[in-house]
């Protein structure tokens, strides 16, 4: 996960992904006509409303994002028959 960058977000790319997933509840993101994926929002956990901060916060939400990933790249991989 630390090798991957953001993709900005256009209609060409929208269209030519298995999915799009927004992170968070403010990002505004529509659909665009011709775009063949759903559109998915994640809305991860922040610890800082418990009070946790700092680099232990963020590690706490990357993992709750790694997790996530994890388990679409599940979902949008073919089984063997």
């Amino acid at each position: 996960m630390s090798t991957q960058v953001p993709t900005a977000l256009d209609s060409t790319v929208m269209r030519a992904v298995d999915r799009v997933v927004v992170l968070g509840a403010e990002a505004d993101v529509a659909p665009v006509p011709g775009m063949p994926a759903p559109l998915t929002r994640w809305i991860i956990d922040d610890p800082v409303e418990r009070g946790i901060d700092g680099l232990d916060r963020v590690r706490l939400m990357r993992d709750e994002i790694l997790a996530r990933v994890r388990t679409l790249a599940k979902e949008l991989t073919p089984r063997e028959p």
